[in-house]
């Protein structure tokens, strides 16, 4: 009688492990499961949230190209001393003023938060130009002019080819005939100032 007990004692606590593990290699296969299949699901979201993120910092940086170039176009205004650099500047600020405005609405509409103030860099650039004298003005300008809008039109181009955002998209490729002529006159300035 004892040794059934035993049998059937031993038998109980076999049959349990069995079970237990049992159990535990089917929580663990749903486990794995879970894990095979999140990775592509947060790849998925992150992708998407990658091209937000992209999206918004264009619309970050084309204020902040449109910041410094209002000020530095009204500063040519005051500064330059020729005619064609004081144009180019006050073309620049007038333009900028509206492609600011537009990018403006375009940002609220996508609740994205753009800069109101210049970077530490469009300060820097513009203390720079603001210690110059009227001939060294208009050839550091034109310098500038040409360096920042090349700069501007890689990244308004490789909007117009990325964005997954329509209005996006369509701003960019809306405002890059601009920035391209502004490029043409800053060349134009750079090779009179050149010429002094």
């Amino acid at each position: 009688m004892k040794h059934y007990k035993f049998f059937k004692t031993s038998l109980q606590i076999a049959f349990t492990i069995v079970l237990s593990s049992m159990i535990y290699s089917c929580l663990n296969s749903k486990k794995e499961e879970v894990v095979i299949e999140l990775p592509a699901e947060k790849n998925e979201a992150k992708i998407a949230d990658m091209h937000k993120e992209a999206d918004a910092q264009f619309l970050v940086n084309a204020t902040q190209i449109s910041l410094a170039q209002i000020k530095l176009g009204n500063l040519a205004q005051q500064l330059g001393s020729s005619k064609t650099i004081r144009d180019l500047g006050k073309m620049t600020q007038t333009e900028h003023t509206q492609s600011l405005a537009e990018v403006t609405e375009l940002a609220k509409s996508k609740t994205v938060t753009i800069p109101t103030t210049l970077t530490f860099d469009g300060e820097a650039a513009f203390n720079a130009l603001n210690t110059k004298s009227s001939k060294d003005f208009d050839k550091a300008y034109s310098d500038m002019m040409i360096n920042s809008h090349q700069n501007a039109i890689a990244l308004f181009e490789k909007t117009c080819n990325d964005s997954k955002d329509t209005d996006i998209r369509e701003w960019a490729t809306k405002t890059l005939p601009t920035l391209k002529m502004h490029l043409a006159q800053a060349e134009q300035a750079q090779k009179e100032a050149n010429r002094k």
